[in-house]
């Protein structure tokens, strides 16, 4: 969904994974609609949700359509939008009969709702502030809004929107939080900005404690996410600091992300996604030359990652950040960087012998723990089943630490040339 470049709102509609995409128009009216938020129930019944302005009255309202026939036909219910409503932000429809809305009103901010699948609407709280751009419910009792309010940037109802609460981030800093997703009424990620730079907080406890997680480098804001119900997949997506899009996922729930995954060239930004299996999204964004776009981002699960001597690690593809040794190292540099076979954490040697585990990983020790104080360590490997590691130094030592079994080195040989790399059979 979106604006074309005549400022003209769309829906684009695929059955096919994405493979290709059909337009479905929409009963305006001839009045000029912007579209911001989209929800379904199921593979029938979806809302939308926006901001109509009116030509013949000059007016901005909250514009609404739903369909019931998957998209075939969409029906224009700005008439049922309390009185008021200036503009409506997102939407979240928990089944095919209730929906709830954020937006803005005369007084306000406001959350809207439905419980006879958008014929009706109802005014449910107004708050004194600025914005709510996200809401996320994962049943019809209890929902969360997001966005920057006098109040706080996350809302909570386990009423149906009767009444709300504040919950507070964590961090002071974080101005704003544009989207949220949440996969039970226990678990929500909410997405947005931090001064500059990207925001990701998460709970478990439906609210009670939000925890900040640890993004990759480069990411300006994050404006959207969809997790995948029944699973700890989520996808997210905004922007980076070098004016592009970003999209990042995570596979364990938020404890680790990956590194910005590549978008197709002329998309600026990307506002909203939609996840409906592991390896299939489709995001909405803006790009130079058509306004509003449809990108699907890769399924594959390759990636890998790249090592600088001050500890930094870069991540490409699928391969996920879990961490960097940068600053840890003190007056010795990164040796060596090996994943564990499951590629759900890595380690770092530095070149004294100390180790840094990041990620899913268990710490069995290392040459500096056993009094190795020289700075001549280069390599490590790891055991076939990450239960352990061998590491190597210059002249031919090897230890071996956790199932890493010691099998010899070549400290006796005393050989001419250093030795720079070990690898593991078997």
């Amino acid at each position: 969904m979106g604006n074309d470049s005549f400022g003209a709102a769309f829906i684009v509609a695929t059955t096919n994974a994405g493979t290709t995409w059909s337009p479905q128009s929409l009963p305006s009216g001839g009045n000029f609609v912007h579209l911001a938020g989209i929800s379904c129930a199921n593979a029938q019944v979806c809302v939308v949700v926006g901001t109509i302005y009116t030509v013949t009255t000059s007016t901005y309202n909250g514009a609404i359509f739903a369909t019931s026939d998957g998209g075939s036909s969409w029906v224009n219910e700005d008439g049922e939008v309390p009185s008021g409503t200036t503009g409506l932000s997102a939407v979240a429809c928990p089944t095919a009969s209730d929906c709830f809305a954020t937006g803005s009103t005369a007084a306000g901010i406001g959350i809207i709702g439905t419980t006879d699948g958008g014929s009706s609407w109802t005014a449910l709280t107004t708050f004194q502030g600025k914005t709510l751009t996200g809401i996320a419910c994962p049943d019809s009792n209890h929902c969360w809004a997001t966005g920057q309010t006098l109040l706080g940037p996350i809302m909570n109802t386990t009423d149906g929107g009767s009444s709300w609460s504040v919950q507070s981030p964590p961090l002071f800093s974080i101005s704003s939080l544009n989207g949220i997703s949440c996969t039970s009424v226990q678990i929500c990620l909410a997405v947005g900005t931090q001064f500059s730079n990207a925001a990701i907080v998460s709970t478990t406890n439906g609210g009670s404690t939000w925890t900040p997680q640890s993004l990759p480098l480069g990411l300006s804001a994050m404006n959207a996410i969809s997790c995948i119900s029944g699973t700890d997949n989520c996808w997210a997506v905004g922007g980076s600091s070098i004016g592009v899009a970003a999209a990042i996922h995570t596979s364990d729930g938020g404890q680790t992300w990956s590194s910005p995954v590549a978008m197709p060239s002329g998309i600026d930004s990307l506002s909203a996604i939609s996840c409906v299996s592991i390896t299939a999204c489709w995001a909405t964004g803006a790009s130079t030359a058509f306004g509003y776009i449809v990108a699907s981002p890769p399924s594959t699960s390759q990636g890998y990652w790249i090592l600088a001597a001050n500890g930094s690690v870069f991540g490409f593809g699928g391969a996920p950040y879990h961490g960097s040794a940068f600053g840890l190292l003190g007056g010795a540099q990164a040796a060596s960087m090996v994943s564990s076979p499951n590629g759900n954490g890595y380690w770092i040697l530095s070149s004294n012998g100390s180790l840094f585990g990041f990620g899913k990983l268990v710490y069995h020790g290392s040459p500096i723990d056993i009094g190795v104080t020289a700075f001549n360590i280069d390599s490590m490997a790891s055991t076939p089943d990450g239960n352990g590691y061998w590491i190597l130094a210059a002249d031919g030592t090897v230890w071996g630490f956790g199932d890493g079994q010691y099998l010899g080195d070549l400290s006796s040989a005393h050989l001419p040339f250093s030795l720079v790399g070990i690898t593991a059979r078997g």
